[in-house]
């Protein structure tokens, strides 16, 4: 097959594409004459030129004083619609004006669409007729202007709204001093009546004991946790009689801190055998049975009497010393 040169080519494809007759390429726009800043439009139709990517980037134009404002492409009906928006801001009487439109067919093939050329007319802010009517004036003194329309006046009254604003301060105010005085004398009061009224540390020890039921069938995690409430309800009796701080410390460390609070001897010797076994079950997993927690729990609540009748007996001696004094 015979080649032919590429500039034969490309001159045969833009003859093609771009010819003259009006079934090809429409092109119109939409005024000849326009003021400074109106938007002129104009469109551009090829028929059969789909799947063509337009470079609207690098569109070129006749004219430097033309403002391109927006482009688009449309492919309807057979026809591919190029538009421009444009203006000026400079009057003017424009020849022959045209836009350079390059595109790409899908092939690859790059083309340069040249748009129809018109002669467009930009004109002033004033049209010729109004520039006439302008020179004709020989006095500028005479020239009447239309009367502006006289402002509304709005007249405010801040005084109704000050006698609101005032009488809602005084309702807070009252309202203030009606808390502060209910606060005090109800809310205060009561408060302080509820913590008088507060349980004692051995009541607070029995109601703990009475909360801890064994059961022969019970898991072993739930037994282990009920051996540790029964734990710290005596640590919480003793520290909550005797200061003694108990409830943070191991049993060894328990069992020091009651040694050098000369702590009840025998107390402290049961309390130290009790939580070492107790301990054994709950960390070293040692085998047990449902006796053995009876027997812990009845253990327990006996220390937790002795413990109290100690604490009433050291307040005794505290009371008559006091009177000897």
């Amino acid at each position: 097959m015979r080649k032919y040169p590429a500039a034969l080519l490309l001159f045969l494809s833009l003859f093609r594409l771009f010819s003259d007759s009006s079934d090809d390429i429409i092109s119109e726009i939409t005024k000849s004459s326009i003021k400074i800043g109106e938007k002129a439009v104009i469109t551009t139709k090829l028929s059969g030129m789909k799947d063509m990517k337009i470079l609207w980037q690098d569109l070129s134009k006749s004219e430097a004083d033309i403002e391109v404002l927006s482009t688009k492409d449309s492919y309807i009906k057979d026809y591919l619609n190029l538009e421009i928006v444009f203006t000026s801001f400079k009057p003017k009487e424009y020849v022959d004006l045209y836009f350079t439109i390059p595109m790409v067919d899908p092939a690859g093939e790059s083309f340069y669409l040249e748009t129809k050329k018109y002669s467009i007319s930009v004109n002033g802010v004033l049209s010729p007729t109004d520039l006439e009517a302008a020179k004709s004036i020989q006095d500028p003194s005479k020239i009447e202007l239309k009367p502006e329309k006289g402002q509304e006046k709005f007249s405010f009254n801040f005084r109704p709204y000050a006698a609101v604003i005032v009488t809602i301060l005084i309702a807070l105010a009252c309202a203030a001093v009606i808390f502060y005085l209910l606060y005090n004398y109800f809310i205060k009061k009561k408060f302080k009546e509820v913590k008088k009224a507060d349980i004692s540390p051995y009541e607070r020890f029995l109601a703990s004991m009475n909360m801890i039921v064994f059961e022969p069938d019970e898991d072993r995690k739930e037994s282990e946790y009920k051996l540790s409430v029964l734990s710290e309800s005596l640590k919480e009796l003793i520290f909550g009689e005797f200061m003694i701080s108990a409830p943070s410390e191991t049993t060894r460390e328990l069992i020091r801190a009651l040694k050098l609070n000369n702590f009840d001897e025998d107390v402290t010797f049961i309390i130290n055998k009790l939580f070492t076994e107790m301990d054994m079950i709950k960390f070293a997993k040692a085998p047990y049975d449902f006796d053995r927690l009876h027997f812990f729990y009845e253990k327990i609540k006996e220390l937790g009497g002795r413990i109290h009748e100690l604490y009433k007996y050291q307040n005794i001696e505290k009371k008559e010393d006091g009177a000897n004094k």
